[in-house]
């Protein structure tokens, strides 16, 4: 069986819904959420379109090892660029350890 809590911006009908949900699990789960905001601009563009990565899911899930790990991860759907970020997670349900960056264009 696998266990999961994921919560994805498709949930929400408004985005400040999205955003005011999304901080409040980073507080939740130790993440400062000024380090990792709700939407990022790289000051680069795509086709005149400035590239501006935005949460579009996050949560936890209980990995192959036994150890939960927790995830945030944000997208630029235009060029169909994926960044996610994960971290174990402690017993009290927070983030403990370095942060791992995964990265695809699909």
């Amino acid at each position: 069986m696998f266990e999961h809590d994921y919560v994805t911006t498709k949930h929400f009908t408004r985005k400040a819904d999205s955003v005011s949900s999304y901080r409040q699990w980073c507080f939740d789960v130790g993440i400062n959420p000024e380090d990792f905001p709700f939407e990022v601009d790289t000051g680069n563009y795509y086709k005149l379109k400035p590239i501006i990565h935005r949460v579009v899911s996050w949560g936890s899930f209980l990995g192959a090892d036994g150890f939960y790990i927790v995830f945030l991860c944000y997208r630029f759907n235009a060029m169909k660029h994926t960044v996610q970020y994960s971290w174990r997670a402690g017993k009290d349900g927070k983030i403990s350890g370095d942060v791992k960056k995964f990265e695809w264009i699909n």
